[in-house]
């Protein structure tokens, strides 16, 4: 007897080893409704509601995440959207039980994040206490009531409490470009109240603009001191992107920190290029990428050498970045890889000459990426901290 109770154990464990005898839920559960939502599903036989997706991880499958909702009702549960569904007791966001009144409730058809239901508004499935259901709308892609302006973030998000545009009024809010809002007081800057005059604002670029007192750059948060404004004197003009000037400055709004070049007489100013590099002359100086450099360069004959536009030459000189490359040869210069170059005399590193290079036989190539091979005749040169090390041949 018990030799048979053994052999039929052995029997159970071999055949449980096949297919046949695994259970894969996955196979027998049932979307809610496919056409709305991909992750709510019914249990075999409809005895629950199950919310499940695949995960991922680097693009690799790991398989389901898969969660019953206890308290769901499988005979009265319906798909709202994507992620939520109701049945006749309550409002389901995911696994998560809402605090909501599932007869009135209803998404925001601008943006389903939002919800509202005879008592509150909701965001992300979270009730918020500082929305006014009764009148809430989004309205110019921004969420508001009839005392705020809403930033979809929270404040404090166990009390439910919503950021909001401080001191905007919801009434006259509206976008004027990707960064800045106004309303009938001022102007915003990422949803941040600035101190530009509302009447006469006006924008000069993206994130400049103009009053009828003062010149204004805006880049990052205006709480972290990224708002910056000079009083103007006469008549503002662009020179390059985010370059403008006035008769006593020129204002360099392209980065932070803003930099700026005092004038004595602007009409001087003479521009030779404003892409990549900006080059301009003003009071017998000359500027390239708004830094000074130590000679002048003659506009009439000035070209580029090389694509980049990093190496130039006029009548006189040869040019580094605006840099004067000292006792160039104009007739034999040629510009080479990664910041060398070469003359008949001398082999060069940006403006400076290479020492112990050899012009005739002097090569720099990049043998791979990010890899530069450097060598002559007599040496093969390696970086080492910003440095070219020569190594003899042998």
């Amino acid at each position: 007897m018990m030799k048979k109770i053994d052999l039929l154990f052995v029997f159970l464990a071999v055949f449980c080893l096949f297919p046949a005898c695994s259970f894969d839920p996955h196979k027998y559960e049932k979307p809610v409704d496919k056409d709305k939502s991909g992750y709510y599903y019914y249990t075999l036989g409809k005895k629950h509601i199950v919310y499940k997706y695949k995960q991922k991880s680097f693009g690799i499958p790991l398989g389901w995440h898969r969660e019953i909702i206890e308290e769901a009702d499988p005979e009265t549960f319906t798909v709202i959207h994507k992620l939520y569904g109701k049945d006749k007791n309550n409002v389901f966001y995911s696994t998560y039980k809402m605090d909501a009144d599932p007869v009135t409730f209803e998404l925001n058809p601008e943006n389903h994040s939002y919800a509202t239901d005879k008592n509150h508004v909701y965001f992300a499935g979270k009730r918020i206490n500082n929305a006014d259901p009764a009148s809430f709308r989004i309205t110019d892609s921004k969420a508001r009531d009839k005392d705020h302006v809403f930033l979809s973030l929270f404040e404090d998000k166990e009390k439910g409490i919503l950021k909001i545009v401080d001191k905007a009024d919801p009434e006259t809010y509206t976008r004027v470009n990707r960064n800045f809002s106004k309303d009938k007081n001022a102007y915003f800057y990422m949803d941040e109240r600035t101190n530009a005059d509302v009447e006469t604002f006006r924008l000069l670029s993206e994130d400049t603009g103009i009053d009828k007192d003062s010149i204004y750059y805006f880049r990052g948060k205006v709480q972290y001191g990224n708002q910056k404004s000079y009083r103007y004197n006469g008549e503002v003009k662009q020179l390059a992107k985010n370059i403008f000037y006035d008769k006593d400055r020129i204002y360099n709004f392209e980065k932070m920190p803003v930099t700026t070049i005092s004038v004595k007489n602007i009409n001087t100013l003479v521009v030779l290029d404003t892409i990549n590099p900006i080059i301009f002359k003003v009071d017998n100086r000359l500027f390239w990428d708004l830094q000074e450099r130590e000679k002048m360069i003659d506009f009439s004959t000035f070209r580029y050498l090389d694509k980049n536009k990093r190496y130039g030459a006029d009548s006189e000189n040869i040019y580094w970045k605006g840099h004067v490359i000292e006792g160039a040869d104009i007739s034999t210069f040629q510009v080479m890889e990664s910041g060398f170059s070469s003359d008949k005399n001398h082999v060069y590193y940006y403006n400076q000459i290479f020492p112990d290079a050899d012009p005739e036989t002097f090569t720099a190539i990049e043998a791979e990426k990010g890899k530069i091979q450097v060598e002559d005749k007599n040496y093969r040169w390696t970086k080492k901290k910003d440095k070219w090390v020569p190594v003899e041949k042998e």
